[in-house]
């Protein structure tokens, strides 16, 4: 938790960063957009979300020089990148959270050859632990 990145606004008073991987599993290449990470995801005691950040940035490889960034990437089969969400919030809602979440709805994925294909990807999460207990004491 750190100083919050709207200096002089008393209504945020927390900065959350979080950090994910998101792995391709298909047996595909996949086209992602820079921003649009899985949603972040603070839920309280009845599983309802009391902090939820929709965009981030992806730890992805910039365009060769002297190329326009296209605002996507391609994740090829069995790849894995790096995302990270911040957000500025209230200390209310933070303490409200008993457990961070990685949310599996809210971004679209799309093969990249758009000419030919433009269907979205079905996918489903990986079996094992999906929440962490929050423990902001501020």
């Amino acid at each position: 938790m750190g100083e919050p990145a709207w200096e002089g606004d008393t209504m945020l008073d927390v900065t959350v960063t979080a950090h994910g991987v998101f792995t391709n599993g298909t047996s595909a290449p996949l086209a992602v957009d820079n921003a649009d990470i899985p949603n972040f995801l603070g839920l309280d005691d009845r599983g309802e979300s009391s902090v939820i950040e929709l965009y981030g940035t992806y730890d992805s490889p910039p365009p060769p020089p002297g190329e326009p960034n296209a605002g996507e990437f391609v994740l090829e089969s069995g790849a894995s990148v790096v995302y990270t969400a911040v957000s500025d919030t209230y200390t209310d809602a933070v303490r409200k959270v008993k457990y961070w979440q990685a949310d599996n709805d809210g971004y679209v994925l799309y093969y990249p050859f758009r000419e030919l294909v433009n269907c979205p990807v079905s996918f489903t999460a990986p079996t094992g632990p999906t929440a962490i207990p929050n423990t902001f004491s501020g």
